[in-house]
């Protein structure tokens, strides 16, 4: 994509909260994977006009993203992601 936004570039895509795309840093068990995100980058993300433009499929779940970025300082701990894949 044609962006600056470098949680928006790679990684697999988030339709569920138009949040970071997954990009894992660790592996905890064989489905739990976790992506480590600087509250600055999240912040910037949510401030962006990708995730302005998205659409996903829970919508309030996008709004509790917006919410916790404006909770969270640029300077806070970073965030952690948690994906966990299932074989239903």
């Amino acid at each position: 994509t044609s962006t600056d936004n470098k949680l928006y570039t790679s990684g697999l895509y988030n339709d569920f909260d138009a949040g970071p795309r997954f990009f894992p840093d660790k592996k905890l068990d064989d489905s739990t994977m976790i992506m480590i995100v600087a509250a600055k980058d999240l912040k910037s993300h949510i401030a962006s006009e990708d995730f302005k433009k998205t659409f996903p499929k829970f919508p309030e779940k996008k709004m509790e993203l917006e919410n916790l970025s404006n909770i969270i300082s640029e300077y806070d701990n970073p965030v952690l992601m948690f994906v966990r894949f299932s074989s239903k």
